[in-house]
């Protein structure tokens, strides 16, 4: 066996990071940035590879991922522990937790409107041309200035194709949902600074 320091089999180690690197090596994908913790104790904390391409940007620690969809998981069990800690309810509206969301028909979204993506929010991927997604408090900004509902929460809108949900931007949903993480806890996921 491998020696153990701190509790960590450094054998074990060091073969999760010869994996990782022949991944990279095989094409399976660009890079990694991984950290592995066990009570408190880091056991590796480390970027692999690069951000695109072999011979790109070198991912570091503290790099940005666009992950999609697989934050909706995460969301919904940092909403829903919330609501059981007391913070919101489905029922509050937005414009409560984040006063600059207020006005229009924005006034009326709930917590639970952005759950089911039935908010009257428009379809928006990006919210300005070449704008990141690392700095909270500019997404928010953007988002109350240029997203506004196009109907009523819970209404439909009549479509080309028939009568379609009104859906929540998906950039507007997780700021929003971040900002109340940020607020409620004190930091923004991600962001490492303490508000």
């Amino acid at each position: 066996m491998g020696g153990e320091t701190n509790g960590w089999r450094k054998d074990r180690l060091e073969h999760l990071k010869a994996v990782i690197n022949d991944d990279i090596a095989r094409s399976r994908y660009f890079g990694a940035v991984i950290k592995v913790t066990r009570n408190g104790e880091v056991g590796i904390e480390q970027a692999f590879g690069a951000e695109a391409a072999p011979g790109t940007k070198p991912l570091a620690l503290d790099s940005v991922f666009s992950i999609f969809s697989t934050t909706k998981a995460m969301t919904n069990v940092l909403t829903f522990r919330a609501i059981e800690l007391g913070q919101f309810a489905l029922t509050t509206k937005i414009s409560e937790v984040i006063p600059e969301f207020a006005g229009g028909l924005r006034e009326h979204i709930t917590v639970f409107d952005l759950l089911t993506h039935s908010s009257g929010l428009p379809q928006i991927f990006a919210l300005k041309p070449g704008m990141t997604i690392d700095v909270l408090s500019e997404q928010i900004e953007v988002i109350c200035q240029i997203v506004h509902a196009i109907c009523p929460p819970q209404e439909r809108v009549r479509s080309c194709s028939g009568y379609v949900q009104c859906c929540c931007s998906r950039s507007s949903l997780a700021a929003l949902r971040s900002n109340r993480w940020r607020r409620g806890f004190g930091r923004s996921p991600g962001d490492g600074r303490r508000t």
